[in-house]
C-alpha cells in the first residue's frame, strides 16, 4: 500500500515517526495489516520495539523478525490453528490465549474481551520499556498522514485491527493511562486491506484509505494519549 505520491505507507509513516520525535514504538494491528507493519518491521526494524499481533496467520516476516512478538488469539476454530502454527514458527514469541473464544475478522473482540487483552498487552510492553515522548497537543498532516496529539509516554502504535466494530476504541483509556497510543484507520480500497466502513464506533474512524479521495484513520496514543489520523492516498 502506498501514500503520499506512491512512497510505501511505511516510508510515510517513518516520515510522521520522525516529525513528532518517535524514535521506536511498540506496534500492534490485526490480520489484515496489509503493508504498514510488515513494511516497517522488514525495512525499518530498528523503530519497532516489540509488536503485538491478534489471531495472526504464519508470515514470512515474522520468521525474521527482530523484535519481541506477542500473539493474542482465541482458542477455538480456524483461526486459533493458524495462530498456533505461528507460535511454532516463532517459538520465542509471548502468547496469550482467550479461552472459550473465537475470533473471525468481524469479531468485536475488543469490546468482548478488552479488559482481558489490556492487562495481556500492559504486561507484555512493561517487560520491554521504551522512554517516554512528550508531544504538543495538537493536529497536522506529515507526508499524507494526518495527525492529533494528545499526552505523553511509551509510543504505541495501534494498526487496523481487521473488520472489527470497534477496532481498538475499548483499550484506548486503559493503554492510554499509562502509554501513548495510537491507532491506524479509515476506508480501505488495496486488494490487501479489506473494506473498514463499519470499522470504528465513533463515526468513520476505519483503517487507512486506498483510492483517491477516500478518507482513512491513523491515531497513535501514548502515555495519556497520542492520537493519530490518518488520511492515505494511493496515486
Amino acid at each position: 500500500m502506498t501514500t503520499d505520491g506512491n512512497r510505501p505507507i511505511e516510508a510515510c509513516l517513518i516520515d510522521l515517526f520522525r516529525h513528532l520525535g518517535i524514535e521506536r514504538a511498540h506496534i500492534a494491528a490485526g490480520q489484515q495489516g496489509g503493508d504498514d507493519w510488515p513494511g516497517l518491521a522488514t525495512h525499518y526494524a530498528e523503530r519497532v520495539a516489540t509488536l503485538s499481533l491478534v489471531s495472526p496467520r504464519p508470515m514470512p516476516e515474522l520468521s525474521s523478525l527482530q523484535c519481541s512478538l506477542l500473539v493474542l488469539a482465541g482458542d477455538q476454530g480456524p483461526t486459533a490453528a493458524a495462530a498456533d502454527k505461528t507460535l511454532e514458527e516463532v517459538p520465542r514469541a509471548a502468547s496469550h490465549w482467550l479461552r472459550g473464544y473465537e475470533y473471525l475478522l468481524w469479531s468485536d473482540v475488543m469490546a468482548d474481551r478488552g479488559e482481558e487483552i489490556a492487562a495481556a498487552m500492559s504486561n507484555f510492553l512493561d517487560a520491554h520499556a521504551l522512554p517516554g515522548v512528550s508531544l504538543p497537543e495538537g493536529e497536522g498532516e506529515v507526508a499524507g498522514v494526518t495527525y492529533r496529539v494528545r499526552g505523553s509516554g511509551p509510543p504505541v502504535v495501534l494498526m487496523p485491527l481487521d473488520l472489527t466494530p470497534s477496532q481498538w476504541e475499548p483499550l484506548i483509556e486503559p493503554l492510554s493511562a499509562r502509554y501513548c497510543a495510537g491507532n491506524r484507520a479509515g476506508e480501505a480500497c488495496s486488494p490487501r486491506i479489506p473494506d473498514y466502513r463499519r470499522a470504528w464506533a465513533r463515526g468513520n474512524n476505519g483503517v487507512a484509505g486506498g483510492r483517491r479521495g477516500l478518507k482513512g484513520r491513523r491515531d497513535i496514543f501514548h502515555g495519556p494519549r497520542l492520537s493519530l489520523r490518518c488520511r492515505h492516498q494511493a496515486g
